[in-house]
């Protein structure tokens, strides 16, 4: 029976036969193609990250470790964060509504489709790429070819863009982005994305099998990862790739299956999102395009504790039934969104600090930033173990082994935390021990978000009853190392002191939607939140637990509505602060944690 459980519990991934005993002195290879889906607002070559590669995400680390040797048939694809300039088609701006709305996501997906196609036919076409940078970005864009006019056919045809030019030399009236099937009369038509891939299957199939062909694909492995919105963007490419190009095990002729589909803390949020009362399942994030697709050989999830803004609901690997896929593993983490899937820099609000003897002959310790000592670690090497163990007994593994002396040398074992990697274990053991919550099994994911969450918040609310905050390990450390996010911090935490007067007045905040999640502004479950934050009790272990580890992502939320409006943006979008439950999808538009549910407790998943 499959459970829910906690990052401390390794992955139970499965381990199939390789595909084929290949045989590279016959010119016979396997190919291994990687695609990491990056999140919102990250990219490796942003200059705030080439200068910093501390707020890489877990995505870019392991995209780092992945084998890149085309000739030797590895791929490895790394897809920057919508939010942030596409830089992998030579996009220096990024979409304007990128990071709020999640646009320039589809075209992302399809580049990552795109990529599988240049990964073939490169490899059996002497290095060749099927498309060049410039015809991806036609592709994967809206662009449209102008139309003879046909009301007056000796009307000069207007002048084409180099995009419409790529497209036309292509045989498409249009860009792939939005290019969906439709249903007219209840049938189902087949749209140009359909009917494109299609046309590219059928001829890197026949060339694939051809006598002549060489060197020879005997099989194919895709791994796919993603963090945060790349996340969602992961599981729709894992289900488009199915449904386009990868049918019935084989990919190009040759045998093939995904082997891996890495998830950290899946959210959607396309188009209008649960800020406004909407699921954010817009455009290509459909709840249909979110399932895990029953080919994927395994999909594990690494799912946030501890994170309550209500821009970032959670998408499950769990259906509607509650059941989760048997092909798929969801293990909670404490922390906060980017404390799952990575991205915070040692130093930030005072997380990531270690006390070290300045001079040895003397007493007392000083804080040094340590990026060693990060929540997020712990997802990452457990998702890199898991990948590992995914490919185990497979005669051409992609990963480069972490362990050895030249991935030290290289830097590789320091992107990985190793040396701090035992800490942050003992601190999470700690963490679920001292919690009092069940960990085998663990509660169900909308259990979990509740109970982890109500402790975090109860913990908030001492500080802030007992006037401690600015006595914080936490505080006094980023006043020394991140002066602009402790604004933010102190932000933030007067903003949750507000609420907490105005829950317990009963006064209402500023109501800017009216929706049935909500109560006088503020998330519907609030009142009796409060509630439960008094009756919890909150041990010094706990304490120090989220004074050191733990991110107010709620606070660093702040920083982001700076230059794009302020405060008052902000407090729009994120109207219902703090005290809240984390919304939950599974397989549904149903937000579960906006709901009430008297009385039941959250029960460990059935095998589905």
């Amino acid at each position: 029976m499959s459970t829910f459980k906690t990052v401390l519990q390794p992955a139970d991934v499965k381990c199939l036969p390789s595909l084929a005993h290949c045989r590279p002195h016959e010119c016979e290879f396997t190919l291994n193609i990687g695609l990491f889906f990056d999140g919102t607002d990250n990219n490796r070559q942003k200059p705030e990250e080439v200068a910093n590669p501390g707020l890489n995400t877990n995505v870019t680390r392991l995209w780092q470790v992945y084998r890149d040797d085309p000739n030797e048939g590895h791929f490895p694809h790394y897809v920057s964060g919508v939010g942030t300039p596409f830089y992998e088609l030579d996009k220096e701006e990024a979409e304007s509504f990128g990071g709020p709305g999640g646009a320039g996501g589809e075209a992302r997906i399809l580049y990552g489709l795109l990529q599988v196609v240049n990964s073939v036919h490169q490899f059996i076409n002497n290095q060749k790429l099927r498309f060049r940078v410039e015809q991806l970005a036609a592709l994967c864009s809206t662009a449209r070819v102008p139309t003879p006019n046909a009301e007056s056919p000796t009307q000069q045809p207007p002048r084409m863009t180099p995009e419409q030019q790529i497209l036309d030399s292509l045989d498409l009236p249009y860009g792939l982005v939005g290019a969906d099937d439709r249903t007219s009369f209840g049938a189902k038509i087949k749209g140009e994305r359909h009917k494109f891939f299609s046309r590219i299957r059928q001829e890197l199939t026949q060339q694939v099998l051809a006598r002549k062909t060489l060197p020879r694909i005997g099989a194919i492995y895709i791994d796919v990862f993603g963090f945060s919105r790349g996340a969602a963007q992961a599981r729709v490419f894992s289900n488009w790739l199915h449904e386009y190009m990868l049918m019935g095990g084989q990919l190009f002729g040759a045998p093939s299956y995904v082997r891996m589909l890495g998830l950290f803390d899946t959210v959607a949020s396309v188009g209008l999102t649960n800020a406004i009362g909407s699921s954010g399942h817009n455009a290509w994030a459909t709840e249909k395009n979110l399932l895990i697709d029953p080919e994927v050989k395994n999909c594990v999830h690494y799912v946030a504790l501890h994170e309550l803004r209500t821009n970032f609901p959670l998408d499950s690997v769990a259906r509607a039934d509650g059941l989760i896929p048997v092909n798929s593993h969801e293990h909670h983490c404490p922390g906060a969104h980017s404390d799952v899937g990575g991205g915070y820099a040692a130093g930030d609000q005072g997380k990531g600090v270690r006390l070290q003897a300045d001079d040895p002959r003397q007493a007392g310790l000083s804080p040094v930033k340590d990026d060693q000592r990060l929540l997020s670690l712990l997802p990452l090497n457990e998702m890199y173990r898991a990948a590992l163990k995914s490919c185990s007994g497979h005669e051409d593994i992609p990963w480069i082994n972490i362990y050895m002396q030249k991935a030290k040398d290289q830097g590789l074992w320091a992107r990985f935390g190793l040396d701090g990697l035992d800490d942050v274990r003992a601190a999470v053991a700690s963490y679920f021990e001292q919690a009092g919550v069940p960990t085998s099994p663990s509660p169900d994911t909308r259990d979990a978000l509740r109970q982890h969450g109500l402790r975090y918040l109860a913990w908030r609310l001492k500080v802030t009853q007992e006037k401690r905050f600015e006595k914080l390990d936490s505080v006094r450390y980023a006043y020394r190392f991140d002066t602009k996010g402790l604004e933010y911090y102190r932000q933030g935490q007067s903003l949750f002191s507000s609420q907490i007067g105005l829950l317990e007045r009963g006064e209402p905040a500023i109501n800017l939607f009216d929706s049935k999640t909500t109560y006088q502004g503020f998330n519907r479950h609030a009142p009796e939140i409060l509630k439960d934050m008094k009756r919890m009790k909150i041990g010094p272990a706990l304490e120090e637990f989220f004074d050191r580890w733990v991110h107010d992502s709620y606070a660093g939320f702040i920083g982001k509505f700076k230059e794009n409006g302020g405060n008052t943006v902000h407090l729009a979008a994120e109207a219902q602060r703090y005290v809240r439950w984390r919304e939950l999808y599974q397989g549904s538009n149903e937000g579960l944690n906006a709901l009430l549910q008297p009385g039941v407790d959250g029960k460990a998943a059935r095998s589905a």
